[in-house]
């Protein structure tokens, strides 16, 4: 079996790499380094440095693959409110491309839990409304959309999955595309303010890449869209104190006004890939013991 995993050099993708690689699988990964890194793959990877938005790159990668797993994406809320315009041509454009060099092939297609937007009801399970507070998650829903429309003309195979907050190793905390746990600990180990933006009662579903990874190889040829999470919701206050606690930081939390489209409430309903024999396996304390020690 070999397969192509597109954005396989980024924080996830070399997780995704490193556990198809113990199953001796061979993998091509295809990477324009924009947030990745070649040294953080396995040798027996063959890395292909190209963008998503150059066809003649996704083809070169694409050559008698089985299996596709399309990561690459810009993932930055921020950015993409300052600038839709790329951020439709990298995820709606790049995932168009991957399709269609490999429209014959099973797809595991990694979008994200910000096609929800603001939820109606939580838990939020696959059929809740899709109405993104951010053109990330406008842009993920339109390669959705890309993605229903290869399957329904051509019969491709492709499966949706719809992450929560990734958490995990690996992950720069001055990054722009780090998650608010990364960017917590960092500050707790310098001993600086933790900020929190609103009053902290949001809630988010926090899910450990390891357990992603896991989720990936699951759903792959299921040919349905499925939510990844714990199913569980934690505050960002909790949070907070956990980071402290676990740091043994003497860190202020400090409240800011908060962020514009900020949801209150976050939780996957997680039933569906429960139903094909996967469950998390790493809490939070431990997945946050795992980045600390």
């Amino acid at each position: 079996m070999k397969t192509l995993v597109t954005g396989g050099a980024g924080f996830l993708g070399t997780a995704l790499v490193k556990e198809l690689i113990e199953r001796d699988e061979e993998v091509v990964v295809l990477d324009n380094l924009s947030s990745g890194t070649k040294e953080n793959l396995p040798d027996e990877v063959n890395f292909v440095r190209g963008d998503i938005r150059n066809k003649e790159d996704v083809e070169r990668a694409s050559e008698n693959i089985d299996v596709v797993f399309h990561l690459a994406a810009k993932i930055s809320v921020g950015e993409s409110m300052e600038k839709p315009g790329k951020y439709i041509e990298n995820n709606v454009t790049g995932t168009t491309n991957v399709l269609e060099a490999n429209k014959d092939k099973e797809i595991v297609h990694v979008s994200s839990a910000a096609v929800y937007g603001k939820p109606e009801r939580v838990p939020i399970d696959e059929s809740h409304p899709l109405a993104p507070g951010s053109f990330y998650g406008v842009s993920k829903k339109l390669s959705e959309e890309v993605c229903r429309s290869y399957r329904r003309i051509y019969g491709t195979n492709i499966t949706i999955t719809r992450p929560f907050n990734i958490y995990g190793r690996g992950q720069d905390p001055e990054s722009p595309y780090a998650g608010v746990i990364t960017k917590f600990i960092n500050r707790a180990k310098d001993g600086r303010d933790l900020i929190v933006y609103g009053d902290g009662k949001q809630t988010r579903d926090f899910v450990h890449k390891r357990d992603v990874v896991r989720a990936l190889m699951v759903v792959s040829g299921e040919n349905d869209v499925f939510n990844i999470g714990t199913g569980e919701e934690v505050s960002v206050n909790k949070l907070a104190e956990k980071i402290r606690k676990v740091t043994s930081s003497d860190s202020e939390i400090v409240h800011k006004e908060s962020q514009e489209g900020d949801i209150e409430r976050s939780r996957a309903d997680i039933r569906k890939l429960k139903a094909l024999n996967w469950k998390p396996t790493i809490g939070l304390e431990n997945g946050v013991k795992d980045i600390v020690n």
